[in-house]
């Protein structure tokens, strides 16, 4: 939905922004609302499902060790011991973290977005 959103944005604002020169400021929040619908596109295409089949896989280490349905604080046991399940959770880790990052960029983006457009609410 992110993604989709980010592309009505964008291609709403270059469709507004399609006559000639532009300026600092539109090249900047063009270059930014691309990076927000890269940034969208590239986590609903790429890295969520990436991170949904490892942690599908984690989870069912976690279910061979009895482990995870735990609530609150709970003794770790013998999955820490376990080397597949440390290399899953690692790569786990790796792309929720690459995750995170992209969504970061994709907030900052759209915060950007909305500071040039509130500079133009304050200019009218």
């Amino acid at each position: 939905m992110g993604s989709v959103l980010s592309l009505v944005a964008m291609v709403t604002y270059m469709y507004e922004h399609r006559h000639g020169d532009m300026t600092t400021h539109q090249k900047i929040e063009t270059g930014v609302l691309v990076a927000v619908f890269v940034s969208a596109l590239l986590n609903a295409a790429l890295i969520g499902p990436i991170s949904l089949e490892i942690m599908t896989q984690q989870y069912m280490i976690e279910k061979e060790h009895s482990h995870g349905d735990e609530i609150g604080t709970h003794p770790v046991g013998k999955i820490q011991q376990d080397a597949k399940y440390q290399k899953v959770r690692k790569r786990f880790m790796k792309y929720h973290a690459i995750s995170s990052l992209v969504n970061m960029v994709a907030v900052v983006g759209n915060g950007i977005h909305v500071y040039y457009l509130a500079c133009q609410l304050a200019g009218i």
